[in-house]
């Protein structure tokens, strides 16, 4: 199953793809160049986001990073909650 969604960092969001616990993270923002410079080879850290895995309605997201690589995160689990988020909220 394929996850879609963004993580929120500093002040603004990462889209990211997850398929068997893999998360690759994409844009063409500098953002995600920070993020690598900061996260490239760390280990055992939360992100924060939002997934898109039913429909438009985003929901929370926790992601337990088992370690990273570039713009490749390897997750230990992540859970969301059940609760919907319309996209006026986000």
């Amino acid at each position: 199953m394929m996850v879609k969604g963004f993580i929120f960092f500093r002040t603004g969001k990462i889209p990211f793809v997850i398929e068997n616990y893999r998360m690759d993270l994409f844009t063409d923002d500098s953002l995600l160049e920070i993020f690598c410079k900061e996260y490239n080879f760390k280990e055992n850290y939360i992100l924060q986001g939002l997934c898109f895995d039913i429909g438009p309605h985003g929901r929370k997201a926790t992601f337990l990073v088992e370690n990273s690589m570039g713009s490749t995160c390897y997750l230990r689990c992540y859970t969301m909650t059940s609760k919907t988020i319309g996209a006026a909220n986000i």
